[in-house]
């Protein structure tokens, strides 16, 4: 699995499917739903933090402790001690 070489592949072919998201990806059915992310208040747990309130959706986090990247998402709630 060699993810530079598949890259500069799909960029030599020009794959839009490969190089953006967008084209194969809507999170509108996340619109109202409420999501538990664990954590969340960093990492890959942040970004699909971020991804979820930009299209709608309602959070809860679930981390260890929180931090102000999570907090100026304006979670719905956010567990911690977890």
């Amino acid at each position: 699995a060699d993810q530079p070489a598949r890259f500069a592949r799909a960029k030599k072919e020009n794959n839009e499917r490969y190089l953006n998201i967008e084209s194969v990806y809507d999170g509108s059915y996340l619109k109202d739903k409420r999501v538990a992310i664990t954590g969340a208040n960093r990492g890959i747990g942040l970004a699909l933090a971020k991804e979820l309130i930009s299209n709608g959706g309602k959070l809860v986090a679930i981390c260890r402790s929180s931090s102000e990247e999570l907090e100026a998402l304006k979670p719905d709630e956010i567990v911690t001690g977890i």
